[in-house]
């Protein structure tokens, strides 16, 4: 059984948009014959369009998913709010629109407020709502205007025949007391921006006191004209005809709580006095009224109230309200009386929402707003009696806002107020949402009600009893999914409309415009992958055209046909897919890489996952073994999680994995005997039956560079020629490789050739800047520095481009060039010149704490060999020796021949000293042009030192060694005077621990070959000098005859970093070979380098597999290929630097660094050693950072950085 079915209202009470807040009761007057119907779209607008987004990095929403994420917690998108619609991101990285039928929020002072109408006091006296759709204010009390309703500028306000008392706030109301004898006035300000005002007349006294019999209102318009239709119900119109705010026809009643005898014995059927007529409330249940649906109140009639219209009448400047007479002078009328007309402002953008009763078929629902909206079968009225229907229009994908979107689920949510079923549960009595046309407006009735296109949802409440008011979802979903570009939906919501006692499926739904919405759960997919390419890249260099220098053409990610070629690949991993992967609502992203052998139309990988990834992350995956001959093709698609992007187009490229056969060089017939400067012609020939030779790279007295060499093309027939012209006398290195399309490299081939030059033309043993004498280079602190002489010492030249510093040396080289590429310091080096090299060669050897020391032989950036854009201190950075400038650029451990006890043929680490000697066994090509040998110490595993010779051959390389003397050479200093016996061999000076200065003369074997065996012969040595202690002299060494003396010289450098000359001097009895020492420099102490790199530089150190990259001068380690690749590296970006400046990376970076980790969203802060995390993407603009200054680091990275508190 049922409860009575007018509910009672709430007291929040809401105007739909293009509806009305009326006071026609479900058994009051009637409305008028329907207007013409509002055009169903252009009545539905959404709020404002949500501003253009701003050009932070991220887009709001992007930002909002991403807070939403690391937070956990939902997170509103404020720059889509509008007055119906708020956009929410979800943890779960998706976004939720929320679009009330009617506007629920309003902007006021720039920021959103929630609708409001509690009334305040304003400043100008008058009571303003807090927060409404239009604007409504009441009189403070006095004369001020009773109330002011302002939509959009168009006004209405009514004023009270005389001053106003001081009103009491009670809510959204406003109570002016004995504003009549024994009368009351109230008025309610509506979310809307609307009004009711009701007399409450206590007394039958009241009553007939005759200022009551006529209520004449004062009306002052702007932009409007107001109209009285036929039912009474007014109209305030704009001279466009469009109506501004509305009043329903106004109503009175009693507070009866009993029903009149004759409505007892006829259930509802009889009248009252006057023209007063008496609700009819009889009940389902047990016919028992609840107490609080009996008595009447100033918001509605009770359930046994009598009811009566009011008549009003309107000119220019005023409303007059006629209460009627019956109701208010019958002796049955049960006080307080209320009189109760009210005003609705029209709100023509917004949703609408109206309901239809069969009882009241000509009554626009939007006027009867006295209860709310209904659905099923109204039985209980006196011939009102009949079924109810709720309508209402909501935009869905209007201006295309889910345009691209993936839809996962739409809901249409409604409140239920009342049920006629009271009890728990309610599932026998259902609702169902139905789609409907979309002719629906302020006028929609019974009659003229939209059409039916069928149910799309049914679902059911609990009776009123069961918990108060219950908001219900229909779930939409699947029926919208053919229709993603309506722009609005109509829906109609009925009950159970069989009409039978039994019947007590009655509902009534919440005006208030938040609980009535539409609520769409979205997604956006993800975008096409960006940046395809593979590593290594596919390549090619086209063969057309006559043979020059050409440069290698990147294919990238190529069509069919427009392929380049991989060469050889790891065996195991192939080649690496990449790509970028984005995501428009910043999720999580990762890629579905498929890869096909186009040959064999084979399928390797289908979809294959990346992982997943920050939205504009590279990504990456290896391919596997690729087969030589074939070709390939591979395509990805973007995944979030939730969608897939579409698939990009394919990209292909082909395998060749054989490298061409090692190239041949010939020389033109009578080119051999050309001197330095003339041209020589060569001739280069290799073959590849592959993807085919194209080109030879070439290096002329240079090390082969990886990447970029000079390059000449090849013909058909896999030939090429190079015109040279040698400006470098003696013997000339050619390096040549051959190339095929697919980049593979053959063997590189050395080849030697003499140069004839001026035979008179003289090379000094020593000499580095050209100038005839022997030069003096130190290691100083992080560079090499050299101390230029002539034969008077002083004053010293200072050649052209030369850095000198105050004590008169000179900038020899800079730490990065040195083989380690960060520092001189710890290196041995040593310089000697050979046949046809008038400036000395560098020899340096360097060893850091994981290699296994590297040798390398530089070239004097002064040598003739180069050519003139590249020789000079000015093209040289100032410098003498660059690494680019290397002869060899890491030189590989010969073989041994003879006795080889202890000899390490692995690496150069047991290497304590190194010495050039020059040309010390005269072994010859075949031009007949020797080539400077080396001499070592090393030690075994025991710490035994031994002497061994190298054999420098025409490639530059050593081509064999040789122990030249036994154990105990450990601690001893060796020094190259060069040639003092006169037998053409370099003799060797060497410096015992206990001070004692010997010579090791040359000698020749019985055959005339030289013995190179007698530099290490220690019963020839003859003693030349003592006092040359290592505490006294940490450095001792020779470069020749530095004074002109025709006598070699020796010179040394003190503890206090003085450099000392001693001059050479034929020795007499009881003296030694050296005068005593002059001053070359005073106290040059070494100075120390610290290495710095900028953000994002990534190093690894010498000899070490692992990779860092650098933010804030802290290094943090890459822990492993697909990161490496993830973060969008590539390896020729890594720079190798001794593994001592990698250890000394400090683990936290300096202070302002901004730091985050690859997958989290946490941006840092670094202060004091200590991270603090940024709060809100404002902070971080507000405090003036932006995207770009933020380094990546891989995961966990941060963890030794103790977190603080955040900003």
């Amino acid at each position: 059984m049922g409860h009575p079915p007018l509910a009672r209202t709430r007291k929040r009470l809401t105007v739909v948009a293009c509806g009305l807040l009326g006071l026609v009761l479900a058994g009051g007057t009637t409305a008028a014959n329907a207007a013409p119907k509002t055009p169903p779209v252009a009545a539905v607008k959404t709020a404002k369009s949500p501003p253009s987004q701003p050009s932070s990095p991220l887009s709001p929403e992007d930002a909002a998913v991403a807070r939403a994420a690391r937070t956990g917690q939902p997170v509103v998108v404020p720059e889509l709010t509008t007055e119906t619609d708020l956009v929410t991101a979800r943890p779960d990285g998706t976004l939720g629109l929320k679009r009330s039928v009617e506007p629920s929020r309003t902007k006021k002072s720039g920021a959103w407020a929630d609708l409001d109408p509690t009334l305040i006091a304003a400043t100008d006296g008058t009571l303003r709502a807090k927060s409404t759709t239009a604007d409504v204010a009441f009189s403070g009390g006095g004369t001020t205007p009773l109330a002011a309703l302002d939509n959009g500028g168009r006004k209405l306000a009514l004023t009270w025949p005389t001053p106003l008392p001081t009103p009491r706030l009670d809510g959204p109301s406003a109570v002016y007391p004995e504003v009549l004898p024994d009368v009351d006035l109230k008025v309610t300000a509506t979310e809307q921006g609307g009004f009711t005002h009701i007399l409450i007349v206590k007394t039958p006294q009241a009553a007939s006191d005759p200022a009551l019999a006529d209520l004449r209102l004062g009306m002052n318009l702007d932009g409007v004209t107001v109209a009285r239709d036929t039912t009474g119900s007014l109209k305030a119109t704009t001279p466009e005809g469009k109506t501004a705010f509305t009043a329903p026809a106004p109503i009175m009643w009693d507070s009866r709580t009993t029903p009149a005898p004759a409505e007892a014995q006829a259930k509802g059927r009889a009248g009252v006095a006057g023209t007063a007529s008496a609700s009819s409330y009889a009940v389902a249940d047990g016919d028992v009224v609840p107490a609080d649906e009996v008595a009447s109140t100033d918001e509605r009639p009770g359930a046994h109230a009598a009811t009566a219209p009011i008549e009003t009448a309107v000119t220019a400047d005023a409303l007059t309200l006629t209460p009627d007479a019956g109701l208010l002078h019958a002796p049955d009328t049960v006080f307080p009386l209320y009189i109760d007309p009210a005003w609705v402002p029209m709100i023509d953008w917004a949703g609408i929402q109206t309901w239809a009763q069969e009882g009241y078929p000509d009554t626009a629902g939007v006027e009867n707003t006295k209860f709310e909206l209904g659905s099923g079968y109204q039985r209980w009225g006196t011939g009102n009696h009949g079924l109810e229907r709720s309508y209402f229009q909501v935009g869905y994908n209007l201006n295309g806002r889910l345009d691209g979107k993936h839809i996962l689920f739409v809901t249409f949510n409604v409140t239920q107020v009342y049920s006629a079923k009271r009890g728990c549960p309610d599932s026998n009595w259902p609702v169902y949402l139905h789609l409907t046309g979309d002719n629906i407006g302020n006028d929609t009735d019974w009659n003229h009600r939209p059409a039916d296109k069928g149910r799309w949802g049914s679902n059911s409440f609990k009776g009123s009893d069961c918990g108060g008011d219950q908001n219900i979802e229909f779930g939409i979903t699947d029926n919208l999914k053919p229709y993603p570009n309506w722009e609005v939906l109509t829906f109609g919501i009925l009950g159970d409309e069989s009409k039978t006692t039994a019947n007590n499926g009655l509902k009534r739904y919440s005006r208030t415009a938040s609980d009535t919405y539409l609520y769409v759960q979205y997604n956006t997919p993800p975008n096409k992958p960006a940046n395809l390419n593979t590593t290594p890249s596919p390549s090619r260099l086209d063969a057309d055209g006559p043979a020059a220098v050409k440069t290698w053409t990147d294919t990238g990610c190529a069509p069919a046909g427009g392929e380049g070629w991989i060469g050889a690949t790891n065996g195991n991993t192939g080649v690496r897919m990449n790509a970028t992967v984005s995501d428009a609502d910043n999720h999580l992203v990762a890629n579905k890489f498929s890869f096909v052998d186009d040959t064999t139309q084979t399928v390797i990988l289908d979809e294959q996952h990346s992982p997943f990834v920050a939205s504009g992350s590279a990504v990456s995956i290896a391919t596997g073994p690729l087969t030589d001959g074939h070709r390939y093709g591979w395509y990805s698609r973007t995944s979030d999680n939730l969608d897939d992007s579409p698939f990009t187009a394919a990209c292909y490229f082909r395998v060749d994995t054989t490298a061409p056969a090692g190239p041949q060089v010939t020389i033109a017939p009578g080119d051999a005997a050309k001197p330095t400067g003339a041209e020589r012609t060569l001739t280069f020939q290799s073959s590849d039956g592959g993807s085919g030779l194209v080109a030879f790279e070439y290096a002329f007295n240079a090390s082969m560079p990886v990447g970029g060499a000079s390059l000449v093309t090849a013909d058909a027939q896999g030939r090429a020629q190079l015109t040279l012209k040698p400006g470098m006398w003696g013997t000339n290195i050619l390096r040549v490789q051959a190339v095929d399309r697919a980049g593979n490299r053959s063997q590189t081939l050395n080849h030697t050739f003499y140069v004839p030059d001026d035979p008179n033309a003289p090379t000094v043993a020593g000499d580095i800047t050209g100038n005839g004498t022997p030069d003096v280079l130190v290691v100083d602190g992080n560079d090499l520095r050299m101390y230029p002489t002539d034969h008077g010492l002083l004053p010293r030249p200072q050649p052209e481009g030369s850095v000198v510093a105050g004590d008169g040396s000179v900038l020899a080289s800079t730490g990065p060039n040195s083989p380690g590429q960060s520092t001189w310091a710890g290196s041995l080096v040593s310089h000697n010149t050979g046949p046809g090299i008038r400036t000395d060669e560098l020899f340096a050897w360097q060893k850091g704490p994981q290699d296994n020391g590297t040798l390398r032989i530089y070239r004097s950036s002064l040598s003739l060999a180069l050519p003139p854009a590249q020789r000079g201190l000015l093209n040289n950075d100032h410098q003498y020796f660059k690494r680019e400038r290397s002869v060899v650029a890491t030189v590989p451990r010969p073989g041994c021949t003879g006795d080889c006890a202890g000899y390490n043929a692995l690496d150069w680490s047991s290497v304590k000293q190194i010495l050039a000697v020059g040309d010390a066994d005269k072994r010859t090509d075949e031009d007949g042009n020797g080539f400077g040998d080396l001499i070592t110490i090393e030690t075994d595993v025991t710490g035994n030192g031994s002497l061994w010779f190298f054999h420098r051959d025409p490639g530059g390389d050593f081509s064999e060694a040789r122990m030249i003397g036994g154990l105990g050479w450990q601690g001893i200093t060796l020094a190259a005077p060069g040639d003092i016996n006169g037998d053409g061999l370099p003799d060797l000076w060497a410096r015992y621990p206990s001070g004692a200065l010997y010579q090791f003369p040359s000698r020749l074997l019985p055959d005339g070959t030289p013995d190179v065996a007698a530099l290490g012969d220690a019963g020839a040595k003859s003693q030349i000098g003592t006092g040359y202690t290592p505490a006294a002299y940490p450095l001792l060494s020779t470069d020749g005859n530095i004074t002109g003396d025709a006598r070699p010289d020796l010179w040394t450098r003190t503890t206090d970093g003085s450099l000392l000359v001693h001059t050479g001097r034929a020795p007499a009895a009881g003296t030694t070979a050296f005068a005593p020492p002059i001053a070359l420099t005073s106290s040059s102490t070494p100075t120390g380098t610290t290495t710095t790199f900028t953000d994002g530089t990534l190093v690894k150190g010498a000899g070490r597999a692992e990779v860092f990259v650098v933010n804030g001068g802290a290094g943090f380690h890459i822990p492993d290929e697909d990161t490496f690749f993830r973060l969008g590296y590539t390896f020729d970006r890594v720079l190798t630097v001794p593994a001592a400046t990698v250890d000394a990376l400090p683990h936290i970076p300096r202070d302002g660094t901004l730091l985050r980790e690859e997958h989290e969203a946490n941006v840092y802060l670094v202060r004091g050693g200590i991270r603090a995390a940024f709060t809100s993407e404002d902070q971080f603009f507000g405090l003036g950072y932006r995207w770009a200054s933020i380094g990546i680091v891989p995961d966990h990275s941060l963890d030794p950085i103790p977190r603080g508190a955040d900003l």
